[in-house]
């Protein structure tokens, strides 16, 4: 191990850091890379379960404000649930 460690050089340090740091550099991109189209599409499953309540949400505020135009013109408004 002396032996190897005499015969390595300065050019050959420097020049092993660099591919080193390099490698570094590398992996750190892919997984970078990698959770952020993880992230990406779990946002995206979120997203599209949130659009289904958001629009079930305004269904249920329009049938109930249809409900109550219905009420208010026939003069039943307030009446909800007796029998007629």
């Amino acid at each position: 191990m002396a032996r190897f460690l005499r015969n390595w050089t300065l050019e050959r340090t420097i020049v092993t850091g660099f591919a080193a740091a390099l490698a570094m550099l590398c992996a750190v991109s892919i997984i970078s890379i990698r959770n952020t189209r993880s992230l990406v599409s779990q946002n995206q499953l979120e997203g599209a379960a949130f659009d289904v309540e958001e629009r079930a949400c305004w269904i249920a505020l329009w049938v109930n404000d249809f409900v109550l135009l219905v009420g208010a013109s026939n003069g039943t408004l307030g009446r909800v649930g007796e029998a007629a």
